[in-house]
């Protein structure tokens, strides 16, 4: 019997979508390949998944208990690694290298997405809308369209800290990039708004309705490809 506590490097670029492979390797180091074998039970193998994921130390209780992950395959396999033997060294041979047994576990993990996503991104969703029933505010209110657009910028900062904050990571992940687009609407609508304020004071209205509609059509644009791609991309 072996305990302890196994820990491994997770790579986070597809966060929240990603699915992580955790391995827990079992290795001799002092008898070779040749002397002992490590292979997994019939009587294991035989077992189906929703029996393998069951906890070794409470047979009614799931084997993961972590917030928002879900423990989804166990499968049991057999290697062989190649290192330098340590009796060969002791017997002048140095550069001799033998294979090693290895007994690895491997638990594939992943999210539950559509509960992380209901309830990280329903602000953002919600964020965008309120921001998009701006732009029917009339042309003399650009000031205030000007101020739901920073005041956006700043909310999704914080949203986009509080969502990705915990990870300690130094690469950009997936969720990211919806904030980013979002974001950079937002500064976008900065710049139309003072546009149309401009515009609205020297009296030219038909510019002022063309720049209005081309707010009111590409926001939501933006947004449906932004989803259309992430759902080609990773699925629901």
């Amino acid at each position: 019997r072996v305990q302890r506590t196994f820990t491994q490097p997770l790579d986070f670029h597809d966060y929240p979508w990603d699915r992580h492979i955790l391995r827990i390797v079992v290795q001799n180091v002092a008898l070779q390949a040749d002397d002992v074998v490590y292979v997994p039970s019939p009587a294991i193998t035989a077992q189906p998944q929703d029996v393998r994921l069951r906890s070794g130390s409470d047979l009614a209780q799931p084997f993961n208990n972590v917030s928002n992950w879900e423990a989804s395959q166990v499968e049991f396999v057999s290697e062989a690694t190649t290192g330098r033997s340590v009796q060969s060294a002791e017997g002048g041979n140095a550069n001799a290298y033998v294979q090693f047994s290895k007994f690895v576990t491997e638990i594939t993990m992943q999210r539950d997405v559509r509960g992380f996503l209901l309830k990280n991104l329903l602000p953002l969703g919600l964020l965008a809308l309120v921001t998009y029933l701006s732009l029917f505010f009339a042309p003399d209110q650009a000031g205030t369209r000007v101020g739901f657009a920073v005041t956006s910028i700043l909310t999704a900062s914080v949203l986009l800290e509080s969502v990705t904050g915990p990870l300690d990571v130094g690469y950009t992940v997936a969720i990211e990039g919806t904030y980013f687009v979002y974001i950079a609407l937002s500064a976008a609508l900065v710049f139309i708004n003072i546009t149309i304020e401009r515009l609205y004071k020297g009296r030219r209205f038909k510019a002022v309705t063309r720049l209005d509609t081309a707010a009111r059509v590409v926001y939501p644009l933006v947004c449906l490809v932004t989803i259309a791609f992430y759902v080609a991309r990773f699925g629901l």
